[in-house]
């Protein structure tokens, strides 16, 4: 072979590595950005669950005190005016959904009528 075939085999080979190298590299690359993007998925999937869990609570919990609110406005009249069903600023903004501290039930140990009053039993101890 003569030398301008070697030197031309040479700069080829030459070229090749270049090229070859080049390509590892923008592999490389693209496998990086490849894992930044499952790891970004895995967040938006994550967020995604925690945004559900989040409305599983929230449309209900809404729901309910919306229709509380409506209730409570229909027993007052209908004309709450204002925060608080009085108008007035108390700590919370204007406009705002609630009205007023919600209303909670309690449950009471005491019996409801106290007019029949059940008689005291006593059992010695030495009876058993």
């Amino acid at each position: 072979m003569s030398t301008s075939v070697m030197n031309r085999l040479r700069d080829l080979e030459r070229e090749l590595a270049l090229r070859t190298s080049e390509s590892r590299k923008k592999d490389d690359y693209i496998a990086r950005l490849e894992h930044r993007l499952d790891e970004r998925d895995a967040s938006v999937r994550h967020l995604r669950n925690e945004i559900d869990k989040f409305r599983q609570v929230v449309r209900p919990l809404t729901h309910h005190i919306m229709a509380i609110q409506m209730s409570a406005d229909d027993l007052a009249g209908g004309g709450g005016s204002g925060c608080c069903n009085g108008g007035g600023h108390h700590g919370h903004a204007a406009g705002s959904l609630f009205k007023g501290r919600p209303t909670r039930q309690a449950i009471s140990a005491e019996p409801l009528r106290t007019t029949d009053p059940l008689p005291i039993v006593k059992v010695p101890k030495s009876s058993k």
